[in-house]
């Protein structure tokens, strides 16, 4: 067994000797992808088992319903990690660059994910998409932006009632309170702010945002206002 293996083994117990396997094999892709491209600058197994697929999994007991939007996926964390685990849900991967969504695709292809589909593009832009827009059950983003700004990105992707996991690290705590107005003009709530520790002692924290109402069509602004001038 490897030192990845065993590291997902020794504190995700409730992971299947296949779906470790899963998970190694999706690492092995990466590793051979980042040697051509920008993908991770995490190189370490050990580090990528911790940083890549533990914290990934930190999301797995909340997610809902049957579809989920990943935003800003990169080379698929945490969206790759999930769909491997919950088979019964779809996910869509969002990212703005071609080079990782082509990569991303194919390590879809290359580990038989029939619940995975990518997506190119800027969340400002694919929030207007009809398909796309207020049709998820979940959303995802880790470490894409700030809070306020990611909540313009992720809740017109939401249906009502939808959930938003916010992956964050210690700075969540000085966002929350620059949120309010976000909040408010998007029509969400914070629901529950979890602390996690990952193992190593680097610690977490997911947000729970619930969309409580249809977000106005005004939203999102276009490209780049939403992170140039959060609400």
């Amino acid at each position: 067994m490897t030192a990845f293996q065993q590291i997902l083994k020794d504190y995700a117990p409730y992971l299947s000797a296949e779906q470790v396997g899963l998970l190694k094999e999706h690492w092995r892709l990466v590793e051979e992808g980042a040697k051509i491209m920008n993908l991770t600058a995490i190189r370490d197994e050990e580090a990528a088992a911790v940083k890549h697929y533990l914290d990934s999994l930190l999301v797995l007991p909340y997610l809902q319903g049957t579809s989920c939007l990943d935003i800003g996926s990169g080379a698929g964390f945490p969206g790759m990690p999930l769909a491997l685990l919950r088979p019964e849900i779809k996910f869509v991967l969002l990212d703005s660059t071609g080079k990782k969504c082509r990569f991303v695709s194919d390590c879809a292809h290359a580990l038989n994910l029939t619940n995975v589909t990518v997506y190119q593009g800027r969340a400002e832009e694919a929030a207007r998409q009809k398909q796309l827009r207020a049709a998820f059950d979940t959303v995802t983003a880790r470490a894409v932006a700030s809070l306020p700004t990611l909540l313009e990105y992720a809740l017109p992707f939401l249906k009502t009632g939808g959930l938003f996991i916010a992956m964050k690290g210690p700075a969540l705590q000085a966002e929350l309170a620059q949120s309010k107005d976000a909040l408010f003009e998007l029509k969400a709530q914070i629901e529950q702010v979890l602390p996690k520790e990952l193992p190593g002692g680097e610690r977490r924290l997911l947000a729970l945002i619930r969309k409580t109402g249809q977000t106005p069509q005004k939203y999102p602004r276009s490209v780049g206002k939403p992170e140039k001038m959060p609400l």
